[in-house]
């Protein structure tokens, strides 16, 4: 039997359409993510930005104490130093939270309660700081 391709120079035979395609990528493996390295990671941003607002807001205590007392001064003092000293726990809380590794089993109640200590802190920080920023704002119209 003759070839049924043999007359026709221009198509391509079967076999050189397999040849003409592109090979199959297999895809690339990608390691499992190391949780307790995000959550370290996580800590460490959490506190950079602690750091941010603890200078934030000594430096709005300055700017305070150098103003005439008015009737918010004092409610604005005390917010701003229950917010200071929030954050100097809530780092505390960080530091421990940052020794407890989530991929061993027996530490990870201790890191969910560090974390779940940590979370509330930031959200009070948060309410104080907005309190102390409605109390400290000038009066002048």
């Amino acid at each position: 039997m003759a070839d049924a391709n043999a007359g026709k120079p221009d198509e391509p035979t079967n076999k050189a359409l397999l040849e003409v395609e592109e090979p199959v990528v297999k895809p690339k493996t990608c390691k499992p993510m190391d949780v307790n390295l995000y959550a370290t990671k996580k800590s460490v941003a959490q506190g950079m930005l602690d750091i941010a607002l603890l200078t934030s807001n000594a430096s709005q205590l300055k700017y305070l104490m150098q103003e005439p007392k008015n009737a918010s001064y004092y409610i604005a003092i005390v917010c701003l130093s229950i917010s200071i000293t929030l954050q100097i726990v809530v780092g505390i809380l960080l530091l421990f939270n940052a020794k407890y590794n989530i991929n061993k089993t027996h530490q990870q109640s201790r890191a969910e309660l560090m974390n779940n200590l940590t979370t509330i802190g930031v959200f009070l920080i948060t309410v104080v700081n907005i309190l102390a920023s409605s109390f400290s704002g000038s009066n002048e119209p």
